[in-house]
C-alpha cells in the first residue's frame, strides 16, 4: 500500500502503514530496525507511526500505543492527537481503544469506531468489551 498524505494548514502527515514498530527503552522509539530517539520525531509523528502499524481486525490501547512512541505515561495525549486527525485520513485511529477493552468516544463518534471495527471482524462482547486477548496487538 502506498504511503497516505493528509494535510491542513500548519501539519502534513505521511501516514506509512507497513511500518513495524517495537518496543525499546524510555525515551526511543523503533521504526522498523531502526531505533530512534523519542526527539528525532514529535509525538504526534510517533503516534502516527504507531497507530499505522496496527493490523487490520486488531485494536490495542492508548497506552500501549503512547508506549511504543516513546512516552509512556501519554495516553490521554494519544487520544488527543488522534481527536485532531484530519477529516478523511486514512490512519486507523479505529483500532485505538482503552485498557478495559472499550471504545472511549461517545455519541456518533462511538457509532462510527464500532461500525469500522466490527466491519474489520473485531467481535465486542455483551458488555460492549473487546477481547484484548484475543483481538489485542502488542509487539513483544
Amino acid at each position: 500500500m502506498a504511503p497516505q498524505i493528509a494535510s491542513q494548514p500548519g501539519l502534513t502527515a505521511v501516514f506509512l502503514p507497513t511500518l513495524a514498530v517495537a518496543h525499546c527503552q524510555p525515551g526511543f522509539y523503533r521504526v522498523g530496525k531502526q531505533q530512534m530517539e523519542s526527539t528525532d520525531a514529535t509525538f504526534r509523528q510517533r503516534v502516527f507511526h504507531v497507530v499505522a502499524a496496527i493490523p487490520a481486525g486488531k485494536v490495542t490501547t492508548y497506552g500501549e500505543v503512547a508506549q511504543l512512541a516513546g512516552s509512556p505515561r501519554a495516553a490521554r495525549q494519544v487520544g488527543g492527537v488522534l481527536k485532531k486527525l484530519p477529516p478523511g485520513s486514512s490512519l486507523p485511529w479505529h483500532r485505538v481503544i482503552n485498557r478495559h477493552g472499550k471504545i472511549s468516544l461517545r455519541g456518533e463518534d462511538f457509532q462510527r469506531q464500532r461500525q469500522a471495527l466490527l466491519a474489520e471482524g473485531i467481535q465486542f462482547g455483551i458488555d460492549g468489551v473487546v477481547d484484548l486477548r484475543r483481538f489485542g496487538w502488542r509487539l513483544e
